[in-house]
């Protein structure tokens, strides 16, 4: 017997003989062990185990696994050989300390594996043995350091899309929002109030086609698509997106922007999503075309059509003015103060009876006589007649003119 199991079977002055029964000392032992494992928490995850909260306990744990192997292996000493039992102890220990430690653990392990085998002494059995406890302690070091590395990457992940004003969402293989901040929430308004593990594809279709299930280069890009909110609301969005790989799952990450307003700025073409439905393109290719159309001076700019009855009293007036003076210099003059009268909603230069067809906006009658009257009075106008013709109702309104 080593002078090692001596100095643990050697009971203290004062304790009866019954110490240093065999069974009695594996029966405390274990009892101590059963006792023990049940005071650490229930909650079993792979990951909980080498958390660094439970090294205390994983490492108490260890060395009481050693023990109590060792000693089961010396009382079955003749019959059978338990060294193999050492790997479950080195496993535990191996994700909290340095690699040499656990080549040293591995090292001892062995040590007392090749010390009660029932087998003689053998050089090359040892050799094999400590070659396979440290290599499986280093194998599972090296497995639980990648996870904790994994993790922390994930929380530095968590951290930066939670705090980040922009919408930022990750999407699984699978095509489940996976992380979402509270700015993705608020854009996309799901009706549970939770967008974590809701489907990608109720909100942004287009989106979900992205992710590459394949082995195929990942990529980064982005694109302008319809938004569906959660109570069925559309808006434009600007996607800026990337595909990545979490071990062997794909994954990706998008940021997303609704730009709906720039779209319609100005009275800009109504959104590229609707007006893209027409004409079967995508919004982000409609709204290239328009930019195009408009660069070309196709489009010379937009409007909003006022329901001036709204608005209050008012009055449309169609007016026919005739000049007593055909010179291009009396038009000149005609056509600049009909441009800079804000009443005057249209000006029209005509052949027939009158030279100019306009259409007046007053608030009343004694407004549009008092404008009509300042133009008669100006000799410089050249004016020589004017006829009116109040509106009474608007049969059709303008609503743009027809292509073919």
């Amino acid at each position: 017997m080593s002078p090692a199991i001596e100095r643990i079977l050697v009971p203290p002055a004062g304790l009866p003989a019954a110490w240093l029964d065999r069974e009695t000392i594996l029966s405390v032992v274990l009892n101590e062990t059963v006792a023990y494992t049940q005071r650490i928490p229930r909650t079993f995850r792979v990951e909980q185990v080498w958390a660094e909260p439970n090294r205390s306990a994983a490492l108490l744990a260890s060395g009481i696994m050693v023990v109590v192997v060792a000693l089961v292996d010396w009382w079955t000493a003749p019959y059978v050989s338990l060294g193999f039992l050492y790997l479950f102890p080195i496993m535990l220990a191996a994700g909290f300390l340095p690699r040499y430690a656990v080549a040293l653990l591995g090292v001892s392990c062995a040590g007392l594996a090749e010390l009660f085998s029932s087998l003689d002494r053998s050089f090359t059995r040892l050799s094999l043995e400590t070659l396979a406890l440290v290599g499986c302690g280093l194998f599972v070091a090296e497995l639980v350091r990648n996870r904790r590395m994994a993790l922390e990457a994930q929380n530095r992940s968590r951290a930066l899309i939670e705090t980040s004003p922009a919408a930022i969402v990750t999407v699984d293989e699978h095509g489940f929002i996976d992380l979402a901040n509270r700015a993705a929430t608020q854009l996309m308004a799901p009706r549970g109030g939770q967008l974590s593990g809701a489907p990608i594809a109720a909100f942004l279709p287009d989106l979900h086609h992205a992710l590459r299930r394949e082995d195929a280069p990942q990529f980064r890009a982005s694109m302008q698509c319809v938004g569906y909110r959660g109570d069925g609301e559309t808006f434009t969005a600007d996607v800026w997106f990337s595909t990545y790989r979490e071990g062997t799952r794909p994954k990706l990450a998008a940021i997303i922007a609704d730009v709906t307003e720039d779209v319609d700025q100005a009275g800009s073409p109504a959104a590229p999503a609707k007006r893209g439905e027409h004409v079967a393109l995508s919004p982000r290719a409609c709204l290239d075309r328009v930019r195009r159309l408009e660069r070309s001076g196709i489009i010379a700019g937009y409007m909003a059509l006022v329901d001036l009855r709204k608005l209050g009293s008012s009055l449309t007036v169609f007016v026919e003015v005739s000049l007593r003076d055909q010179s291009a210099a009396t038009h000149a003059r005609f056509e600049a103060r009909m441009r800079a009268c804000e009443e005057v909603i249209e000006c029209f230069l005509v052949s027939g009876q009158s030279d100019y067809v306009l259409r007046i906006a007053c608030e009343s009658l004694d407004h549009y006589r008092d404008l009509t009257n300042a133009w008669t009075d100006d000799l410089t106008l050249g004016i020589e007649r004017i006829s009116s013709k109040p509106e009474l109702q608007t049969i059709k309104a303008f609503h743009g003119v027809p292509l073919r």
